[in-house]
Parts: structure tokens; sequence; C-alpha cells
């Protein structure tokens, strides 16, 4: 039950208490004086729609806007593409626009809450292509080797090249992880690798090799 339907129960207790006990003990009983009890007295006809509120909407407003200025600032919005406000309202008033920088707010507000909103398409994900020869797709990853599991106790990094047609694989280990490891990697992988690499992906992006394979694009 909403708060309207329950205010409208509410009454009509107050008036069953009112048609017993009189407008000035159900004034005092209902918190509220006796105009309002009367009020609702008149008002009731033995529905209990006639006991919710009724609109607070004014019947005419003399200074709203027009429907020729609705069309006018609709116009102009649209030339602005909805964006610049100041720009639009600025146009407006050479046009002869005479309201409010605030009264015109207040209707692009309301236009934008009128306006259907679009459905937003739901982007299909494409499907991967898989590589269809020998060193189209080289995929390195580089894994930290616990210093458990190295004889001297140091830190060490574990370079990982796959080809993802032959799986044919690769490995070197570094004892640090940095562009210039990187680089000195790919450099021994072009060189070891049984084909040309024509593709090196990564966690974070896809590289190609230009023709001489030492340097990225």
């Amino acid at each position: 039950m909403d708060t309207i339907t329950q205010n409208a129960y509410y009454r009509q207790r107050m008036l069953k208490y009112y048609y017993e006990h009189g407008a000035m003990k159900t004034a005092l009983r209902y918190k509220m004086s006796r105009k309002s009890v009367y009020k609702w007295v008149k008002r009731y006809d033995g529905t209990i729609d006639s006991l919710k509120d009724r609109s607070h909407r004014p019947h005419s407003s003399p200074k709203a806007h027009t429907e020729t200025e609705i069309k006018l600032v609709r116009r102009e919005l649209k030339r602005v593409k909805w964006k610049d406000l100041l720009l639009a309202y600025q146009m407006l008033m050479q046009k002869g626009y005479s309201r409010s920088y605030g009264g015109f707010k207040r209707l692009v507000s309301k236009l934008r809450a009128e306006k259907p909103k679009k459905a937003k398409q739901k982007k299909k994900p494409k499907p991967y292509t898989r590589a269809d020869y020998p060193g189209q797709k080289m995929q390195i990853d580089v894994k930290y080797v616990p210093s458990s599991c190295a004889v001297d106790g140091c830190k060490y990094y574990q370079f990982t090249a796959t080809d993802e047609c032959t799986r044919w694989t690769y490995r070197q280990m570094y004892d640090e992880k940095s562009s210039y490891s990187a680089m000195q990697f790919l450099e021994e992988l072009i060189i070891k690798a049984p084909f040309p690499i024509r593709m090196v992906q990564t966690d974070n992006r896809d590289r190609k090799i230009s023709a001489r394979g030492a340097r990225f694009r």
C-alpha cells in the first residue's frame, strides 16, 4: 500500500471518529485544525478516492515558456549538440529570447528528460584469430623464479617465448626484469627461432617486428 492510500484510510478513520465525537475532539485527537476536519468532511463522498491528496499543480502558468519559445530553444540546442548551453543562450538572446538564464537551464533540463534514450548497442567480442603459420604470433611471458629454486639464492626471471602455431618454445634466464633484458631476449629469440617472427604478443599489447627483425614498429 502506497503512502497516498495510507493517508486516505487515515482520514477515513478520522471521519468515523468525527461523526461520533464532533469536530473539536477530532481535531484534538488527530492533531489538526477544525478547518481541515471540515474540509475532509465536505470532500468525502463515501469513496476512499475522495480522501486522497489532489494535485497541487497550478491550473495555468502565465510565465511558462510558449510553444514558439520551446521550438526556438530546441533548434538552438540542436545546433550546439546540447552541450554549450551558454552559447545557445547567447544566440537565443540575439533572436529575441527574453527569459533569464536560470529559466533557460530549467527548460533545458526538462527537455533533456523528455528526450528518448538511445538503447546502447552491445559490443560483440571479435572472435580470436589463431595463427595460420609458424612465426605469425609469438607469445612472450615473464615469470619470477623464487629464490628457493635457485642454487645461489639470487633472484632470477624466466623469459619464455612460445609459437602459437607450432608450440615451439624458447626460454632464457635473466637476473633482472628490465627493458634491456627484454630487448636482449628478443634479439636472441630472433636468432634462435627456426622461422621468421612476424608478431610478438605480451600481456600488455601486440607488437609487429620489422623486416630486420631487431626493432619494434
